[in-house]
């Protein structure tokens, strides 16, 4: 089995749509990313979804330095 280079589109939105042309590095920010707006910017509850700590979603949004940010801040 051989995996191309191209965009698998989801099914539905709860499915990522992953372009393999990305780094592992960019995916992993984007599903941060969305996973973030489906909490409302919490990133409590972001770690608590995709099973990481809260230091590994703060680091991420750090090392992209995106303006997106938990909230009350």
């Amino acid at each position: 089995m051989c995996i191309r280079n191209e965009i698998f589109l989801a099914p539905d939105e709860n499915v990522y749509n992953i372009n393999l042309e990305q780094s592992l590095y960019d995916i992993t920010y984007e599903i941060v990313c969305m996973v973030m707006k489906q909490e409302n910017m919490n990133q409590k509850r972001t770690a608590e979804r995709l099973k990481v700590s809260r230091t590994t979603i703060w680091r991420i949004l750090k090392e992209h330095e995106t303006d997106l940010q938990p909230k009350g801040v």
